[in-house]
This record gives structure tokens, C-alpha cells and sequence, in this order.
């Protein structure tokens, strides 16, 4: 994996561990009477070295994306994160970030509303004709699942106790108001991700029947499928884990019910973490159906280099490049490198090295095109003369 497609992804999962970390700080800043959180010391030293994590996770990873970035629309991204995190370092550092009054929370929340449209910047979509639409559904589609995925894994970091740590029921009826209290607000985050979902899927892809018959639309489903194994996680944390919790903070056995609160929130996040993986696998590697298959042909001129570029089957999925060029300095190119971008989706710059097959051809094969919609291809050329680049569209439907 390039280096900054893995800093693009720890960004992303700060961003989406912060803003469900923001939620459950701020419902504790209201609940809490003193600098400690009603859940108790345990629980509050849990939560400090939790934030400090995201935080310097996020932090290292805008810094360096902000060093890496090229597009302007990008870099743009980045320098909202960096300052954003920043922000967030300083609360950290005044302990502004735990067990505190909401008043002091503001400039965090604040820094948390700006993380949001992060993603859709750092990955290109703002760029697209469409921007006005999806960038805004973009957020509701971060702020929904951070929520949901940060304020998960802050729960699971609240909900562990080690020996010796003490336990009372007052806590215990603590934990249960906030699994309460949040598991109204993970129902609303369904539904704004489904909502927002959709919205982008039928913007992006621009007919029904794509949702079905292309790697974008399985990708939907696959998700859409996961989302419904959440969803009744959910009606297990409702329907079983709070009323023993309730039980527990009434004179009950609290051990049990805390291990399966773990239990359920441990299998919920680990399935918000499969959402990722197979949103990630599948943008660079859908089936294609090779029926029916065709190419498109692109030519490009770079400095004194000419050349074609053959891309087949077009279609969205694994492709392959061929590239042919002619030209008196075609011969002495010593190395390509091609790249990829679906600005419409937030997709790329993906990356491949050229192999060469003879004096002036070089294939590309596996070319990840995973989603329908117009994608723009660049060529860069190593030559005596120095670094020489070509970039042309490919549309696929």
C-alpha cells in the first residue's frame, strides 16, 4: 500500500474514532457533577489515555498528509484536519477533553464539525460536478458511521474494568443510562447512513439497475447486509444487555452483565470494521464480466513522446493497460508509473508500476476502475530529459 493511501486511511479512522469519542464525552460532560466522570476514576483514566490515542493518531496522520498532498482541493483537506487536530490537542493539553464542563468542550465540538467533510476533500469528490451534493452527503455518511463506530469503541474502552478496580451500583446505573442513551442515537446514525447511502450511491452511479449489475452496487449490498447484523446487535443490546445492566444497578449480578455488554460491543465493532475492509477491497478489486468485453483507446503527447494507451475491458473492475509509444525519445523511457482517480466517488490516486514488454510498450494489468463513472488516468514517464506526464479520461458504464 502506498504511503499515502495508509496515511489517508489512519486519518479516516481518527476522524471516525473522535467524533464517537466527542459524543460520549459531551453526554459525560453534562452528566458529571465534578471533574470525574460519573462512570468513576477507572473509567476516567480509561478515557483520557483513549482520547490521547486518537488524538496523536489523528494528529501525525494530518501533519502528514498535509506534507504529501499534491491536488489543491486536497491539500485544502488536509490543512482542515491539521488545524482541526490541533485544536483538539490544545483541549487535551488544558484537560479540556474529559470529565468537564460542556462549556469547555465547545471549541473540541467545533473542531469535530470541521473533521467531517475531511474525507470528501482529502479524497477528491469536492472536485466533481456533483460536489454540491456529495460532499454534504459524505458528511452525514462520516458523521453517521463515526458516531457509531467511535462512540462504540469508547463504550467498549468504558465498559472494561481490571481487577481491583471498584464497582459500585451507582456506576453500574451510570453505564447503563449512557448505553441507554446511546443506543437511541446508533438508531438515528442507521438511518442517516442509509439515507445518506443511497443518496450516493444513486447520485454517483446514475441508474438503478448499476446497483445491482456493477462492483459499486455489490458493495452497496454487502454493506446494506452488514448494516442489518448491526442493526440487530442493537435489538440484542436493547432487548437483553440493558435490562440486565438495569438488573445489575438494582442489587443484581454486575460481573455478568458487564461481559456481555463487552461481548456485544466487541462483536459490533468488529463488524464496523468489516464494513471498512470490505469497502476497501472491494473499491480495488470487483469481478468483472468479461462477456460482451471491449476496450477504449486513449492517445496522449509528453514531452516529445507520443503514445496510446489501450484499456480493456472498460468496465468497471480490474482492467488492463497497454501502452504503446513512439517518438524519438520513446525508446529510452526507463521506467512508468500510472495512476488513478474517481473524483465523483472520493477514489484515489491509486498507483501502479508499469511492466515492461518490450523497447516502447509497457502493461498495466489489474488496473483497479472498481466503480462506474469517469475516471482520469495519468501517466508519468521517466526519460533522459527528465520526468514527462499525460493524463486522459476513461469513461465506464
Amino acid at each position: 500500500m502506498p504511503v499515502f493511501d495508509l496515511v489517508r486511511a489512519v486519518q479516516i479512522a481518527a476522524i471516525g474514532l473522535a467524533l464517537g469519542m466527542l459524543v460520549i464525552v459531551v453526554r459525560l460532560s453534562r452528566e458529571a457533577a465534578t471533574d470525574v466522570s460519573p462512570l468513576g476514576q477507572p473509567a476516567d483514566r480509561r478515557l483520557r489515555v483513549w482520547i490521547a490515542s486518537v488524538v496523536l493518531a489523528g494528529s501525525a496522520s494530518a501533519g502528514s498528509g498535509l506534507v504529501l498532498a499534491h491536488a489543491d482541493t486536497a491539500r485544502a483537506g488536509w490543512g482542515i484536519a491539521a488545524g482541526a487536530w490541533l485544536v483538539l490537542v490544545a483541549a487535551l493539553m488544558r484537560g479540556g477533553l474529559h470529565g468537564r464542563s460542556f462549556g469547555s468542550l465547545r471549541p473540541a465540538v467545533a473542531a469535530g464539525m470541521a473533521l467531517v467533510i475531511v474525507p470528501a476533500l482529502v479524497g477528491n469528490a469536492a472536485k466533481d460536478a456533483d460536489a454540491w451534493l456529495v460532499v454534504p452527503a459524505n458528511a452525514l455518511h462520516v458523521a453517521a458511521a463515526g458516531t457509531w463506530a467511535g462512540g462504540v469503541a469508547s463504550l467498549l474502552v468504558l465498559s472494561g474494568l481490571r481487577d481491583g478496580d471498584h464497582v459500585d451500583r451507582r456506576r453500574t446505573a451510570a453505564l447503563s443510562g449512557l448505553l441507554a442513551w446511546f443506543s437511541g442515537l446508533a438508531l438515528v446514525a442507521v438511518v442517516a447512513l442509509a439515507l445518506s447511502g443511497v443518496l450516493q450511491g444513486l447520485v454517483l452511479v446514475g441508474r438503478i439497475d448499476a446497483l445491482v449489475t456493477t462492483g459499486y452496487g455489490r458493495l452497496v449490498a454487502i454493506k446494506a447486509l452488514l448494516l442489518c447484523a448491526l442493526a440487530a446487535l442493537g435489538a440484542v443490546q436493547r432487548g437483553r444487555t440493558l435490562p440486565e445492566l438495569h438488573a445489575a444497578a438494582g442489587g443484581g449480578e454486575d460481573g455478568s452483565a458487564r461481559a456481555l455488554l463487552r461481548r456485544v460491543l466487541g462483536a459490533e465493532l468488529a463488524l464496523l470494521m468489516v464494513v471498512l475492509a470490505t469497502t476497501g477491497v472491494l473499491a480495488a478489486s470487483v469481478p468483472v464480466d468479461t462477456a460482451g468485453s471491449r476496450a477504449v483507446v486513449r492517445t496522449f503527447s509528453a514531452g516529445g513522446i507520443h503514445g496510446r494507451a489501450r484499456i480493456a475491458p472498460a468496465a468497471p473492475g480490474n482492467n488492463r493497460v497497454v501502452i504503446s509509444l513512439s517518438g524519438r525519445d520513446a525508446g529510452s523511457v526507463t521506467g512508468l508509473v500510472l495512476r488513478e482517480r474517481q473524483p465523483k466517488l472520493g477514489i484515489g490516486p491509486l498507483q501502479q508500476a508499469a511492466r515492461r514488454t518490450g523497447q516502447a510498450r509497457f502493461d498495466v494489468a489489474g488496473v483497479p476502475l472498481s466503480a462506474p463513472g469517469t475516471w482520469e488516468l495519468t501517466l508519468s514517464m521517466r526519460t533522459p530529459r527528465g520526468l514527462a506526464s499525460a493524463r486522459f479520461t476513461v469513461p465506464l458504464r
